[in-house]
This record gives structure tokens, C-alpha cells and sequence, in this order.
């Protein structure tokens, strides 16, 4: 009623609900999600960590209702952080949301994919549940049979079906293989698949399935054969799973593989990556001296002393575990792994040795002889200092004479294996890698590539790599740490022996990958597509993102410390000019300057005025940010600048810059263009005068900026005057600031 006793009319708007920055649609939670974490021991915090993230990735693909499209997705997990865990719960989702196929690539060996199939149908409890919900083939052939299966299937989703029986969900298992790939694209043609949503999820993105032949104007097989497989989907979402994001980041924005949204996954809280064993544990981690290393120009004949170290601690820590295996203490295995290099005949050396020193070590420990006792005790006082350094990290140890009982049969009890491409080395007869961990408490596993990528050391403690980066991948060198992973229960037992190069390595990729997850993260959240986010990010100089072979777009490295670097004014925009000067000349307010030293014969054209001392937080946000630029190339140069300058302030807010006033006193400075477009603002070196050369002028150590002011800009052949009282920037950047950088121009924002 209103205020004359009239009955007035309510107008009710409904509003859908408000979707999270950058979801496309918000999708439900239903039956399968629920019961699926359900079944999960974990934590109830992990558990709401996993269902969100789920829905954030699942409401960035395309919707189930929505017409026709395709979209990529990139999630970015942790190494041996549980992918597998999170593509499960995201297919659960799909289904509830109406997804009727989900096609999960698995790894490129079959061992390994079965492993990832196992681990996927276990979670989703196919075998166990009554329901038949989902309806799975595992590489599917091309046969008219099992088309007319799928879409009898698919069939059940566009009406009720009786009795309250559920639609079956299509789950399609591929090994990542061209051959296997090409057989389910050739199938699914067969389909009517227009409105169907799909889902494909490609375990390990990095590996194998981005175009090795782009630089030669080619496409690989399996490359070639997972976009054909795309291609036959008209309605689906490409989800590429990876814990090294470099390559699929750096591939051309055009590329059918290229993601359009990310997500960067959180680990749980027994995880334990680089910054656990590199800053918060570092006795953890041990340098295997040069001389110990196998090369062509040291060839190694026997076990060397730290190699025998790793052994005899390990050894120690299996002889804790079978004393707690009877109270079902700790994890269910103990590892060693053992990643000589590459080559084949060195992982049969260290096979060797490791079977040699086991039968001698559990002789000597049997032996009762007198005439041996003394090398018997020998090795006994050895096994104790490696017990001493064990005790240091795990106060749970048992004690040395508990250990010391059961330690003959610890060390023949463990089992050897060599891993590698050679056929009698892949874990022949075995189709179920579980069973292989079932069949035994203790493993030493020694290999090379076959240990790297998507292999689980269960129980792993105790690893072994004498060798280099080699080339210096930093995706590929990051894939062999296979310590990595939930190894809180048992992280004081772990002991990490690397060559010193590959240990600088892992201690720079920590920040590396810390900033490059938190700036697809800030990214994601801005709500802006990924092929916007700016392909800028730290990485030492020492290690290259990824394989060449993969990018047909060239990255830079930079910048260069000691080295004037210039940004071209924007000489063609008044309003860009005008900018400057009152950004320069405000800045010019805060400064307190002085003449420079320097030679008494120099003239008035390389005299300057030096302000020292001056905050860089002022300078940066102050100058350099708001500073506007005309040439893409420096802007990109800049942006570097620019995040070296940032990420040094974060760890040194209170440092301090010098500015140079470059030739004050010149009032005629003037410069023409040259033949590339672009302002030359040095004047060079001038022996007669003392003079150095403009790009000269900074003060060691410290972050030196330049600004130029030129009377006049010049065109080149015309001589007709651009602009006017013109302001350029130049900074030095010392070596402490100029820290590795990977840049690469994809027009992504700056």
C-alpha cells in the first residue's frame, strides 16, 4: 500500500548470480563430485581447496548449453603434486554438469599411462560402483562397432530414461602416441558430435604433443594427430596439465594448442618442493665434488666415496622403516634413486656397483671371523656416522643398535632395478606399476630419462644425480626432481646428491617459478584472456625455458648489466612530450644536484649534473613507470627494466639510485634520426677531452639513470625539425639487479 491507502504494484527483478573474474558460466556440484570426495582421505581444508579449484576450471570452459567452440585451458601444478587428482575431480564436475566424453592423454610409455589410468578409475571407483556411470575405453579403435556403441550412448542424453537410470559418461583413454591418437580421431569423425560437450584433459602438455617441426614450417605426427583429434570435437575444451608451463607459455598465441585461460593449482600441505629442501631444509642437499662426477675427461671406474655415502644413509633409513613397519609407521616403501645421465652403460656401472657393494657389505655384517672383525668394524663405525647424519634431521630415528640388528637384512632385502629405454629394462612382465611397489619394501632404482617425467619413486628418501644441466633446459631439468612431492612424514630421512651446476640450478628455478606462478595468478584473476598476460619472466642466464624446437617466435634474454639502454620519446605525439617534461621536470624538483667529476678539459657537451643517494622507489614509480615510450622494441626492453627494478625493491626497498643530467649546460643539443627511426643519444668517446663516452656515465654498482634533453629532433633527409625540447632516459643497471630474464613480444600487455 502506498502513503494514499492505494495497493501498489511490487516489480521483482531476478539477477543471475554474480560469477567469479573470468568464469564463463558457474557449474553445480552434484552426486559424482560429492561422492568422489567423499572417498578422498583428506583433510576437509583440502578437500574445499579441491572442489573450488575444480569449479574455477570447469567454469572457464566452454559450457555445456553453449553452441559449437572450442577453448584451451593451461593448469599449472607442482612437480609430483597430484595432477592426477585434480583432472579426476574436474571430469567428476563435467559429468554432473552434462560433459558426455572425457578424453584423458596420458603419458608417452605405457607403464606410466597405465599408472595415470589406474589412479583416474580407482578415484572415480569404476570397479567397485554398481551404477555404470561411466562408460570407459581405453585406446579405442576405428571400427564401425564401437561407433554405433558411443552413439547409442550419447543417445541416452537427450531424453529421460526410464526407471531414474542415469546417462553413461564416455571416458576415452589415450597413450600419447601418434598412431593412438590418430585411431580415436578417426572414430569419434564417425560421430555426430555436434552440441555434445566434451572435455580433453593431456596429462604432461609439455611433452610431446607441441609441434616439433614449427620451425621448419611442418607439423609433427603426434602434434598433427592431437589437432585432427581437436578438430573432430566441434563443442569441447582442451585441458593441458603440466608442472613446467614454459613451453606451452612460450608457443605462438596462434598455435591450436595455445591456452586461453590458466590456472595455477595448490599443492597440499605435506608437500615438499624446491623451497622446502633448498631454503627451509638445506642439509638436505649435498654437492657431489667435481672429481666425483663421470665424464669423458673423468671416467669413473669404481663407486666413489659419496656415492657409498648416499648408499650407506639410505641403508639406514630402510633399517628404521622395517623396525616401524610393524606398528604401520611411516610410508609404505622406501626409494633410492639413482640418475647417473643419459647414457646407458653408466646406469650398468652404477647397477653394478650397487649389487657388488650390497653382497659385501652383507657378507662383512655376517661375518664372525676374527681375522675381519677389523674391517667389519670399520664398515660398522662408517654405517654409524651416516646413522649420526641421519639423526641430525630425524629425531625419530631408532637407535643405532636397533638399527645396526636388522641392517644386513635391510641391505639384502632391498631390490636393484635398472631403468631405461633398453626393453629388458622397462619393467618387463609388468602391467600394473602398483604391483611392482607391492612386491617389496626397498628399491634402488637407477636410470636416466625413464625415471624423469610422471614417474612416482614411491617412498623416495635418498637421491643421487652426478650429472650437469647439460644444455640447460630449465622444463626438463626441473622433471628430474622426482624428490619432490608428499614427503613431509619422511622428509628428515631424504638426502639429495647433486652436481654442483644442477644444485645452482634448482636453487634459482625456486624464484623463477615462485614469480611466474604468482604472475599467471595475478593475471588470471584480473579476469584478462592469456594470450594478453606479457610473456616476461626471471630465469638465469644459465638455463634456457625450454626446447628451440618447439617456438617458432625467438625470445630475448636481458638486460645486459653495465650497458646504457635507451628508450626512443615519442618525438610524433605533443601530448606524449608534454607528459614528459612535467614528469621529468617534477622529478627534477626532488633532485639535489651537483656537477660531476671528470676530466677539467672536457667541453661544456660532456659536462653533467649528478644527483646520488636518491630513493629508487621515487625514481621508479616516479620516472621510469609513468615515463612514456614511442618504439616497441624499448617498451619491451623496459618492461624488463622495470620488473628487475621491482623485484630488486622487493628484497631492498630502501636502495638507492643515481641520476645523471645529461649536458645541462648544452642549451644547442640537437639530433637527427637515423636510419632505423630512432634517436642516437650517446656522444662517444673523445681522447683529447678525457672523455669517455656518454654511455659511461654511471656510477659502479649502483642503478644510474640518464636523462637526455634535446633542443631539437631532426628527420633525417628533410632536416625539418619534429620536436622540440625533447626528454630520453637511458639506465644502467648493475649486475646485482640485471638477474636473468626470458622476453618474448607476443603483444601480450605491458
Amino acid at each position: 500500500m502506498n502513503l494514499n491507502g492505494e495497493r501498489s504494484q511490487e516489480i521483482i527483478e531476478v539477477r543471475p548470480p554474480q560469477l567469479a573474474v573470468g568464469l564463463r558460466w558457474q557449474p553445480i556440484i552434484g552426486d559424482e563430485t560429492i561422492a568422489l570426495l567423499n572417498s578422498l582421505t583428506l583433510s576437509q581444508h583440502e578437500k574445499d581447496r579441491l572442489r573450488d579449484e575444480s569449479l574455477s576450471i570447469l567454469g572457464h570452459c566452454i559450457p555445456p548449453a553453449a553452441a559449437d567452440a572450442h577453448e584451451a585451458g593451461l593448469i599449472v601444478g607442482n612437480i609430483q603434486s597430484g595432477k592426477t587428482l585434480s583432472f579426476t575431480t574436474v571430469s567428476a564436475l563435467a559429468r554432473d554438469n552434462g560433459y558426455r566424453i572425457i578424453i584423458v592423454i596420458t603419458g608417452t610409455v605405457k607403464i606410466l599411462s597405465n599408472q595415470s589410468i589406474k589412479r583416474l578409475t580407482n578415484q572415480l571407483r569404476l570397479s567397485t560402483r554398481s551404477d555404470f556411470a561411466w562408460k570407459l575405453y581405453r585406446n579405442p579403435r576405428n571400427s564401425q562397432a564401437q561407433a554405433q556403441e558411443m552413439t547409442e550412448t550419447l543417445r541416452d542424453w537427450e531424453s529421460p530414461t526410464p526407471g531414474g537410470l542415469q546417462p553413461q559418461t564416455i571416458l576415452i583413454t589415450l597413450l600419447k602416441h601418434a598412431g593412438r591418437l590418430r585411431n580415436a580421431s578417426a572414430l569419434l569423425e564417425r560421430l555426430n558430435l555436434h552440441s555434445v560437450p566434451v572435455l580433453v584433459i593431456d596429462d604432461e602438455a609439455d611433452q610431446a604433443g607441441l609441434n616439433t617441426a614449427v620451425n621448419q614450417g611442418s607439423q609433427s605426427a603426434t602434434y598433427r594427430d592431437l589437432c585432427r583429434l581437436r578438430a573432430s570435437l566441434p563443442h569441447h575444451t582442451y585441458l593441458g596439465y603440466t608442472a613446467t608451463p614454459q613451453a606451452p607459455l612460450l608457443i605462438n598465441i596462434m598455435d591450436m594448442l595455445s591456452a586461453r585461460f590458466a590456472k595455477v593449482l595448490t599443492p597440499g600441505a605435506d608437500y615438499t618442493g624446491g623451497i622446502t629442501f633448498f631454503e627451509h631444509q638445506p642439509p638436505l642437499i649435498r654437492t657431489i665434488p667435481d672429481n666425483q662426477i663421470p665424464s669423458d675427461t673423468n671416467p669413473i671406474h669404481e663407486p666413489t666415496e659419496s656415492f657409498i655415502e648416499a648408499l650407506r644413509v639410505f641403508f639406514i633409513g630402510v633399517s628404521a622403516g622395517l623396525l616401524g613397519l610393524a606398528q604401520r609407521e611411516g610410508p609404505q616403501n622406501r626409494s633410492m634413486l639413482v640418475h647417473p645421465s643419459m647414457l646407458t652403460a653408466q646406469h650398468a656401472s652404477f647397477f653394478n656397483w650397487v649389487q657388488t657393494l650390497k653382497t659385501s657389505w652383507r657378507r662383512l655384517l655376517d661375518n664372525t671371523e676374527q681375522a675381519d672383525q677389523p674391517d667389519k668394524d670399520s664398515l660398522i663405525a662408517d654405517f654409524r656416522n651416516a646413522y649420526t647424519d641421519l639423526a641430525a634431521t630425524e629425531p625419530g630415528l631408532p637407535s643405532f643398535d636397533a638399527i645396526l640388528r636388522v641392517l644386513p637384512q635391510a641391505i639384502s632385502r632391498t631390490v636393484v632395478h635398472e631403468i631405461n629405454r633398453r626393453p629388458a629394462n622397462q619393467f618387463p612382465g609388468i602391467e600394473d606399476i602398483d604391483e611392482f611397489w607391492k612386491s617389496n619394501y626397498s628399491f634402488i632404482l637407477v636410470g636416466g630419462q625413464s625415471l624423469e617425467r610422471g614417474f612416482t619413486v614411491e617412498g623416495l628418501t635418498v637421491t643421487y644425480m652426478p650429472r650437469g644441466i647439460g644444455v640447460g633446459h630449465a622444463d626438463t631439468v626441473q622433471q628430474r626432481a622426482r624428490f619432490y612431492g608428499y614427503n613431509r612424514r619422511h622428509l628428515g630421512y631424504c638426502r639429495v646428491f647433486l652436481e654442483n651446476d644442477a644444485r645452482d640450478a634448482y636453487q634459482v628455478y625456486i624464484d623463477h617459478e615462485d614469480r611466474l606462478r604468482r604472475s599467471l595468478a595475478n593475471h588470471i584473476n584480473s579476469g584478462r584472456p592469456l594470450n594478453e598476460w606479457r610473456r616476461a619472466f626471471f630465469l638465469d642466464n644459465s638455463l634456457k625455458p625450454t626446447r628451440d624446437n618447439v617456438l617458432d617466435i625467438d625470445y630475448t634474454r636481458g638486460p645486459d648489466p653495465d650497458v646504457a639502454h635507451d628508450a626512443m620519446p615519442p618525438i610524433y605525439s605533443p601530448e606524449d612530450l608534454d607528459e614528459n617534461r612535467s614528469i621529468v621536470n617534477a622529478f627534477f624538483t626532488r633532485c639535489q644536484f651537483v656537477p660531476n667529476e671528470g676530466d677539467p678539459r672536457r667541453t661544456v657537451a660532456q659536462k653533467h649534473w649528478v644527483a646520488r643517494n636518491v630513493p629508487l622507489t621515487d625514481a621508479f614509480a616516479n620516472l621510469l613507470v609513468p615515463f612514456r615510450i614511442m618504439d616497441p622494441l624499448d617498451s619491451w626492453k623496459y618492461l624488463q627494466i622495470r620488473l628487475q627494478i621491482q623485484r630488486y625493491l622487493e628484497a631492498h626497498p630502501n636502495a638507492v639510485c643515481s641520476i645523471y643530467r645529461m649536458k645541462p649546460e648544452f642549451t644547442d643539443f640537437k639530433r637527427t634520426l637515423g636510419s632505423d627511426g630512432k634517436i642516437e643519444p650517446y656522444q662517444g668517446a673523445n681522447a683529447s677531452t678525457g672523455y669517455p663516452g656518454d654511455s659511461k656515465i654511471y656510477d659502479q654498482g649502483i642503478l644510474t639513470i640518464q636523462i637526455y634533453q634535446f633542443s631539437q629532433v631532426k628527420q633525417r633527409d628533410t632536416e625539418a625539425i619534429i620536436a622540440t625540447n625533447v626528454h630520453e632516459i637511458a639506465v644502467v643497471l648493475p649486475s646485482e639487479i640485471a638477474v636473468g630474464m626470458v622476453v618474448q613480444d607476443q603483444g601480450g600487455g605491458h
